[in-house]
């Protein structure tokens, strides 16, 4: 008797907005058959799958979200981190996501892609960002030498650039760590721990300490002799003070020029 059973039909083939849907909600375990399929069909909407569906809606971070763009045989483009840089909307869903060492390491692999300069400086931003705050404390004198790339060349406003302790412990160049302390570190923060170190290493110098009031109320602390002295003596000039560095100063100079008397030995 003859089969009454007709050919097996094919699943229709999905659209482009079906295949970015599922890339967006997919199971985790689903994900590299959906961009296999994204890959083989709609080519063209790769980025927006990258950017929107993979770190805008699936909240991966730039490199895991490259990682797996890879394992299916697709290749990073520069124009993907200049999409990242420009969209607005797509950078306040991906904030908690983005700027972790791996993305900024891929990155810099991308930096003579040529990779232009508005996504140069956005990366840059980030990357001050993530140095000021407390994850910037696992980023090694070594790590912050490759790196260089992407922060070196910034021309950054005062609540850009990082707290003087991230400057502390580098063992960077003499050269090398006051070219970091001109360009980007907040010199008008707290230096106690900043000054220590320079003054061990012989870089604290009159001049260096006219150029940062922070250094002067630092050194304020750790030696107010040498800066009386040192005013006395013309090397520091202190033009426009705080008016905390002022009251700071004008105590250390009662302190030394009249030191108050010594307290009567008690009695036995």
């Amino acid at each position: 008797m003859a089969s009454t059973t007709g050919p097996t039909s094919a699943a229709p083939a999905l659209s482009a907005l079906q295949l970015y849907e599922q890339a967006a909600t997919c199971l985790d375990e689903q994900l590299d058959a959906v961009l296999t399929d994204v890959l083989r069909s709609f080519p063209g909407i790769s980025t927006r799958i990258f950017t929107s569906a993979l770190i805008g809606e699936r909240k991966l971070g730039v490199s895991e979200a490259c990682t797996r763009f890879k394992s299916v045989g697709w290749r990073l483009h520069p124009k993907v981190l200049t999409t990242l840089a420009t969209a607005q909307p797509l950078q306040a869903r991906m904030k908690s996501t983005w700027l972790q060492i791996p993305d900024f390491e891929l990155a810099l692999t991308l930096w003579d892609a040529p990779l232009d300069n508005t996504a140069k400086k956005w990366i840059g931003i980030h990357f001050m960002s993530f140095w000021q705050s407390h994850r910037g404390q696992q980023l090694s004198s070594s790590t912050l030498q490759r790196l260089r790339p992407l922060w070196q060349d910034l021309v950054l406003h005062a609540n850009q650039k990082v707290p003087p302790s991230r400057a502390c412990s580098l063992d960077w160049s003499g050269e090398e760590t006051l070219k970091l302390l001109e360009s980007h570190v907040d010199m008008n923060g707290d230096c106690l721990q900043l000054a220590q170190e320079l003054r061990e290493r012989a870089l604290l110098t009159p001049a260096l300490v006219n150029q940062h009031q922070g250094l002067i109320a630092a050194l304020l602390q750790i030696d107010e002799r040498w800066v009386v002295q040192s005013l006395l003596s013309g090397e520091i000039t202190l033009e426009g003070p705080q008016p905390s560095i002022a009251l700071l100063t004008l105590k250390a100079l009662m302190n030394v020029l009249h030191p108050p008397p010594p307290e009567e030995e008690k009695k036995k």
